[in-house]
């Protein structure tokens, strides 16, 4: 099984770089420098065998967490859309200005 994440996108407008909020990082060069672990496949979706792609909006603040994520798009199987966003809650990037994005988490068995 393998489960890949695209590529971020920029979720609508999006508002970056407080003044002062040091770094100085461009959001691309602190989305490369993010730690960002898939996710653990759920084990009954796996015997099951299913399948799907969760679109995770989340938001990271001048730190560095992310505060907030939910499924803007779910898969079908509520399991899946709940590892998504669980998975990018843990997620950590450096610190700089307030970055809104979406991600897309791709749960698939080979």
């Amino acid at each position: 099984s393998a489960i890949r994440s695209g590529s971020p996108r920029p979720a609508g407008n999006v508002k970056t770089g407080a003044a002062g909020s040091g770094g100085g990082l461009s959001e691309s060069a602190r989305l490369a420098a993010g730690r960002m672990p898939a996710p653990s496949y759920p084990a009954e979706c796996r015997r099951k065998g299913q399948t799907g792609t969760v679109v995770v909006e989340f938001t990271v603040d001048s730190s560095g967490r992310v505060i907030s994520a939910y499924a803007k798009s779910e898969s079908p199987w509520p399991l899946l859309n709940h590892e998504a966003v669980r998975t990018v809650r843990r997620w950590k990037f450096p610190p700089g200005g307030i970055m809104k994005l979406q991600r897309p988490i791709v749960f698939q068995l080979r």
